[in-house]
């Protein structure tokens, strides 16, 4: 470029300038010398205007005055000749020539603008400012007057078969064709840049951009193409067997069309057309979907089932028809699943409480991992399902009695408390959350306290619990979740067995200080009234052996609390009595009632009913249920049994 001396005259400043300008188009390289001296030309242009003295009454100077008018009005000139000769270079070209002639048209051109609107820094800053306030939206900064002339020309010509032919790639892409996206990426930025200056110029600075030029000749003819695009898709989709393989296609399409936007559209389209394809391909199929979520349920495609559920969950208020099918599943497999043990149930009173765990850690799973994880809003549909036929069953109604669940829960936690199995306090632990996943849903917890207090009772009298520490966990996760009352008597219970050592222990020194002798071994439990599920006291003679035994710890006892009344409830205790009639020696672990029984054969080989009652005191329902028990043992052993023994 030939450097500018002194001050031009003429059309001469114009000429260096227009020199700049095409140099700026061919993409030319531009000394900084030269630049500056094309700033400096723009700005001795706009500077030329008269001196203020020459204005009457000392009024400010029109914009006019001060030059920059007909440098404004050239460059305009310039920028759409420029443009009017590239529009008609590109007459005869079409489809993909057309994308990528624009393309490279528009980097260069983009480029040209910023360098132009560089050196025509001075105009910019005082005559179109000031052009600008008097005479409103008509003036614009020089690089936003090159964007005009661009729309005016280049888009309003080639804007509809550009977008046609962008919309086909886009189409082809979408049917998994390899495309060069970049040429579709420049034209939207280039609507984008359009728009953002027309916006900066009818809105204001501060507003909020419209991208009116991007969705003018872009967007809303993108979205009705999407639009129908999908909708011919998803008519392919007819069956629920084909569920699968149609989620897994949703699935990727909302991927692709998000990676598309993040690749060469604008981000504000992301809404539209994400809301496009929920509507299309799950709003409108969803009796489909739901009909597949069944099938996916019942045959434990749980990544499907979590694919279906994010895509459900993109439509307000589906998932609500989703947690009724959900719901509806887990109670009908329960029941089948209850009725199919029925028979089991009868002699193993454990494999009713193991199936219910069975099935609830199975859909508890499914709940986490396929619908929203531990605070899914499906943990509700879980809960009414297994209420419902944790309550109500076929061996509920076999029993007919509402109790039953209450019932075989209880007893399936004596089992596990009763367990001598070596096992680490964190097995245990589950074990005693998961009976309280089932008490939880158990409706009448009055009844499973019942049944659970007697059987409890058993444990801790009879020395059955497989480790007091693993009771008191269990009460307390009672306590938790029914409160103090609920626990009350339970926790006595413990706390009555706490004291039984430190109570013997009182009794041994007892014996030693009176010099009691004990001729038989014994311990004693000492419980308090009103807490144990002992209440019913049979008339009862302690045999001759253990009475000095009653008598001793009566009065130990009463010595020591005068105002308690001691209830001794014979029929529970246990005796050892080892045989002395028989070659081979043998222990019998038997109840109080038989051993006073027993024992009256040391002095009598035959002895009535009448006899034994009148010895014993015990009635005779009691009583003859008592002989059966023995005569049934010792037809058992016959052989080592006296042949003369009878009652």
């Amino acid at each position: 470029m030939t450097e500018i001396h002194g001050q031009s005259t003429g059309d001469g400043w114009w000429i260096d300038i227009k020199r700049g300008i095409d140099q700026s188009y061919q993409l030319q390289a531009m000394p900084t010398t030269a630049y500056m001296q094309l700033h400096n030309q723009v700005y001795k242009h706009c500077a030329s205007a008269r001196p203020l003295q020459f204005y009457p009454n000392g009024n400010m100077p029109q914009p006019d005055a001060f030059g920059g008018r007909e440098l404004y009005n050239r460059l305009e000139s310039q920028f759409y000749t420029h443009l009017i000769e590239l529009r008609d270079s590109a007459n005869d070209i079409h489809g993909d020539d057309l994308i990528r002639f624009y393309k490279t048209s528009w980097e260069k051109y983009h480029f040209s603008s910023k360098v132009i609107n560089g050196f025509c820094h001075y105009i910019n800053q005082y005559w179109v400012k000031r052009a600008q306030q008097d005479n409103g939206t008509n003036i614009y900064d020089i690089f936003t007057l090159s964007m005009v002339k661009w729309k005016e020309v280049i888009c309003e010509t080639f804007g509809t078969r550009m977008t046609r032919t962008c919309l086909d790639w886009i189409e082809n892409e979408r049917k998994h064709e390899t495309i060069d996206s970049n040429p579709i990426k420049v034209v939207i930025e280039s609507y984008i840049v359009l728009g953002d200056k027309l916006d900066n110029i009818q809105l204001g600075e501060n507003n909020p951009r419209t991208l009116s030029v991007y969705k003018y000749y872009f967007e809303i003819l993108f979205l009705q193409e999407s639009k129908q695009f999908y909708i011919c898709e998803a008519a392919k989709f007819t069956s629920a067997d084909s569920i699968s393989e149609y989620l897994k296609q949703v699935a990727q399409r909302l991927t692709e069309e998000e990676h598309r936007v993040k690749s060469y559209l604008h981000s504000s389209t992301l809404g539209s057309l994400l809301f496009i394809l929920d509507d299309v391909l799950i709003r409108n199929k969803l009796d489909l979907i739901y009909a597949g979520a069944e099938i996916l349920l019942r045959n434990d495609k749980n990544q499907d089932l979590a694919v279906l559920f994010t895509l459900v969950s993109r439509v307000p208020g589906a998932i609500e028809k989703l947690k009724e099918i959900v719901e509806k599943h887990i109670y009908l497999t329960g029941l089948q699943a209850i009725k199919s043990i029925a028979e089991t149930a009868r002699t193993d009173v454990n494999v009713y409480s193991t199936k219910i765990i069975e099935i609830y850690n199975k859909y508890i799973s499914i709940v986490h991992e396929c619908f929203g994880g531990e605070r899914s809003s499906f943990i509700p549909a879980l809960d009414r399902a297994c209420s419902k036929f944790i309550n109500k069953n076929a061996i509920v109604e076999a029993c007919g009695t509402s109790t039953k669940s209450a019932e075989l829960l209880a007893r399936y936690s004596d089992t596990v408390l009763k367990s001598k199995k070596v096992i680490n306090d964190a097995d245990m632990t589950k074990q005693l959350k998961e009976i309280m996943v089932v008490f939880n849903y158990i409706d009448d917890k009055d009844a499973f306290q019942n049944f659970y207090r007697r059987l409890l009772a058993e444990r801790l009298v009879y020395e059955l619990s497989a480790s007091i520490d693993y009771e008191k966990m269990m009460i307390t996760e009672l306590k938790v979740k029914c409160g103090f009352f609920y626990t009350s008597k339970l926790q006595k219970m413990i706390e009555d067995m706490d004291i039984q050592e430190s109570l013997r222990a009182q009794y041994r020194q007892y014996c030693v200080e009176n010099r009691l002798r004990n001729t038989v071994n014994f311990s004693i439990v000492v419980l308090t009234t009103h807490a144990w599920p002992f209440t019913t006291v049979f008339e009862f003679t302690l045999p001759l052996e253990l009475t000095s035994l009653w008598t001793n710890f009566t009065k130990f006892y009463r010595e020591r609390h005068k105002n308690r009344k001691l209830t001794w409830f014979h029929q529970y205790a246990r005796c050892e009595l080892h045989t002395n009639f028989t070659k081979t020696k043998h222990i019998l672990q038997v109840s109080t009632y038989q051993t006073a029984i027993l024992l009256l054969y040391n002095d009598s080989l035959e002895l009535t009913i009448a006899e034994i009652q009148d010895e014993t005191k015990l009635e005779d329902e009691i009583l003859l249920e008592i002989i059966c028990i023995l005569i049934q043992s010792g037809n058992r052993s016959h052989n080592e049994t006296s042949k003369n023994s009878k009652a």
